[in-house]
């Protein structure tokens, strides 16, 4: 064909046809291109060129062929070859996140316009991950860790071109899942007006705490203000005369992975 469009490490083969079954020369020439490379510009037989373009914009050769025969040179024709780009991605590799949170990563290459072609590889620990391929800009997989411990999903990423649909190489995203830690202490405690209560804070994951007690006008010592002690200790006195009293604490774990 006179034209023709190839991505870019791909082959470009020139035979050009003429009404001489020997004794012809197909000289051509074909002026360099800036970003191309494995290119010749004078030859003197068929093209046949393994072309790169390291742009990120399609590039067009021509080739000029002159046939001759016995000294004679023949009417020149022309050769187009596009030569398309491929993508390289440009967004990160590696991510992490909270146990059912949502994924919000956006994929992007050095092209714009470049699709994107993903899926995720099992993991049996967690559930959320795509397994079969996905054609989006972006991954939103909202992922759950199901054990205590930090879990690896790892996505596979095709980037695709606009121009010639040439795909690019494929780039690895691991996104790492922290456990959500569960409270394992005592949740409830019984004292005497002017005792202390004292709960050593655990959970199923190395955490940190906050924790915080509804007030209750009828008890003085309760902390009303977040607190970030892994112990739960206050000094509680009910009112004199006042039945048995009740304070609430909220207690927030915080897995010290994040």
């Amino acid at each position: 064909a006179d034209i023709q469009a190839i991505c870019t490490g791909n082959t470009a083969t020139i035979s050009p046809v003429n009404n001489f079954t020997i004794g012809v020369t197909n000289n051509w020439s074909s002026a360099a291109v800036a970003g191309i490379t494995g290119h010749a510009t004078t030859g003197s037989s068929n093209v046949t060129e393994t072309l790169i373009n390291t742009t990120t914009t399609p590039q067009t050769l021509v080739y000029t062929y002159t046939p001759t025969a016995a000294g004679c040179a023949g009417t020149t024709q022309q050769f187009t070859v596009t030569v398309n780009p491929a993508p390289t991605m440009s967004s990160p590799t590696n991510t992490t996140i909270c146990s059912e949170n949502a994924l919000s990563f956006n994929l992007n290459t050095n092209i714009p316009g470049s699709t994107f072609n993903w899926i995720a590889s099992d993991n049996t620990n967690t559930t959320g991950e795509t397994t079969t391929t996905q054609n989006a800009s972006s991954i939103t997989d909202a992922i759950t860790n199901n054990v205590t411990s930090l879990q690896i999903v790892t996505y596979s990423v095709i980037p695709t071109g606009a121009a010639g649909a040439c795909p690019g190489v494929q780039q690895t995203v691991t996104v790492n899942i922290n456990p959500t830690p569960t409270l394992t202490s005592a949740n409830t405690a019984t004292l005497c007006s002017g005792g202390s209560v004292n709960i050593p804070l655990t959970a199923n994951v190395a955490s940190t705490y906050t924790w915080v007690a509804n007030s209750n006008a009828n008890v003085t010592g309760e902390s009303t203000t977040n607190q970030t002690a892994n112990t739960l200790n206050n000094t509680l006195t009910t009112a004199v005369g006042s039945a048995p009293e009740t304070v609430l604490y909220t207690i927030t774990p915080q897995s010290i992975a994040g």
